[in-house]
């Protein structure tokens, strides 16, 4: 549970850059659940978003979301699927860069995109 808890002390954007900067590091559990939590997160933006989120935070958050899952360190094929069907969702609905330029971003970066 710990490698899956952001510490809320933090500012938002430091704990969304460590996200990034630490799943490379996620143990196997840790990593899946990563992964199933923003393969959920992506279906709920496309289906029921916050109502307060423009197109452009939409957009920002599926680059946030792919930035962690691009960088844990274990696989799992279906979960991968599904992820990499609701990011494509997410980049014709609300213009989510590709992923070689979202890989290019750093976690700095990326986390400063989901204040």
């Amino acid at each position: 549970v710990r490698a899956c808890t952001d510490d809320h002390r933090k500012p938002k954007v430091e704990r969304k850059r460590l996200q990034i900067e630490r799943a490379r590091h996620a143990p196997r559990a840790a990593a899946l659940v990563k992964l199933a939590d923003k393969t959920a997160n992506l279906h709920d933006v496309l289906n029921t978003p916050p109502p307060h989120w423009s197109e452009d935070r939409k957009r920002r958050y599926f680059e946030w979301a792919w930035g962690v899952v691009s960088r844990l360190p274990h696989r799992h094929g279906s979960l991968e699927r599904a992820f990499d069907r609701f990011y494509a969702l997410g980049r014709a609905r609300f213009g989510a860069r590709p992923q070689a330029v979202v890989r290019r971003r750093t976690a700095r970066e990326l986390a400063q995109m989901v204040r």
